[in-house]
Order: C-alpha cells, then structure tokens, then sequence
C-alpha cells in the first residue's frame, strides 16, 4: 500500500497536499493524524499538523463502486446503533485530547445525511479550527465505512459548536460583497487563499448570484477564487 507523509498548516492542507501528489481523491485514500498543528507563544514556533495519507487498494475501490448501488439503504434504527457507536468512537478520540464537557447529539436526514452535534465547553483551540472538524468528519466517515458492506452507510457530517456554520455565514456573507464589487466596476476580483472547504462554500454561494462567475487558481495551500463579470471568461 503506497503511503506518504505530509505536513501542512492545517490537516486538510496535508491531506489535500499527499492526494495531490498521489494525484488521487479524497475518496481514494486513508489517512492517520501524526501531529496536530499547535501555536506556540506569540505565534512563534508553530507546529504544523503532520498527516499520513494511504492509497486504498485498487481492487478494494472496484469492488465498493460495484457493490454499491446493490446494496440496501439502511434502516433508521439500525442508523441509530451505529450512530451511537460512532459517538463513542469519537468522543473517545476527543477525550483522548484532553477535553471532558463533551455533549453529542445525533440525527439522520431524509437525504441519508448523518448529523452530528457536538457542544463542548473547553477551552481547545482546534474547536475552532474548520480543519480539525473535517479531519474529524473523515475519520468518522471511514469508520461508517468499515461498519458494513451490505448496506449504504449514510454520510457524516460533524458541527462543533456550530463553528462551520458561523464560518459558511461569513464566508457567504464575504462573498455576496465581493460579488456586487465585481458587478458594479466590472473588474476581477481575487480573494484570500482558503482549503478546499471554504472555496466550495463561495463557490457554490457564487453560482447563485447573476452576471458573476468565479474559478479556482494557484496550487496547494495558495489556491485562491477568483470572481469575474460572468460575460468575461
């Protein structure tokens, strides 16, 4: 199993960095956390998160595509053992972390959306951190994954302290400003560098808005989006 180390600002910097190396997706690989990123006094001597990102087995990702559409969608009781296991699977990776006012509350859509709440009052950077949620999100999807075979396990997706909802409000917000800038002078309009996470959410923000259009440009952790009058190109 071909497998590389990578290290980056933020774990899903480093495993955006290792898939683009690997010249894989997301959906392709396995990933461990070595190292957390951590800031040290006054912003000097950073960590940077550390990520070893595998390639699953080519025949392993043939044979999950095959069976997929045969396999039966899972019934919302059975959804909620497997809920319940999955909470003590990542409260225990929380803990492990140091933090002990954990609360988790869980729900599945009718669009088989796996919903996670978690409300923790300690005082833990990484609560604030996007990446961390996602890395957190991952992990809980690969062991959904690893759960079952024979039905749609149904796809996760984690709040803490409803951080990622205040930062899509934000980035929402930024973008619709930006886009009547660019509508009303008829210029471009490049933004700040951001993870893959947060170009979607502007992006998908963008597509909603008329007479402007945007595209993604630069490479790793410099990859930016460029919004544009939707009649230039």
């Amino acid at each position: 199993m071909k497998e590389i180390v990578k290290e980056a600002k933020s774990v899903d910097e480093a495993i955006t960095l290792a898939c683009e190396e690997l010249k894989v997706t997301k959906d392709e690989i396995t990933f461990e956390i070595l190292e957390l990123p951590k800031k040290g006094i006054f912003g000097f001597r950073n960590t940077m998160a550390k990520v070893k990102v595998a390639l699953i087995n080519e025949n392993d990702l043939q044979d999950n595509r095959k069976s997929q559409e045969e396999r039966e969608i899972i019934r919302a009781e059975d959804a909620q053992i497997l809920a319940n296991k999955l909470e003590a699977y990542l409260k225990n990776i929380l803990i492990n972390f140091g933090l002990k006012s954990l609360n988790m509350e869980s729900n599945l859509s009718e669009e088989g959306i796996l919903n996670l709440k978690i409300q923790c009052d300690d005082n833990f950077s990484l609560l604030e951190d996007d990446s961390f949620i996602i890395a957190l999100q991952r992990l809980g999807n690969t062991y959904l994954s690893k759960m079952s075979k024979e039905v749609n396990m149904p796809k996760l997706t984690v709040h803490i302290n409803d951080v990622l909802e205040k930062q899509k409000a934000k980035l929402v917000e930024l973008a619709e400003n930006m886009a009547n800038v660019v509508k009303k002078t008829g210029n471009k309009a490049t933004m700040e560098p951001m993870n893959s996470y947060e170009r979607m959410i502007v992006h998908n923000t963008i597509s909603q808005i008329e007479g402007v259009g945007s595209s993604s440009i630069g490479e790793g952790r410099n990859r930016r989006v460029v919004l544009f009058c939707s009649r230039e190109k």
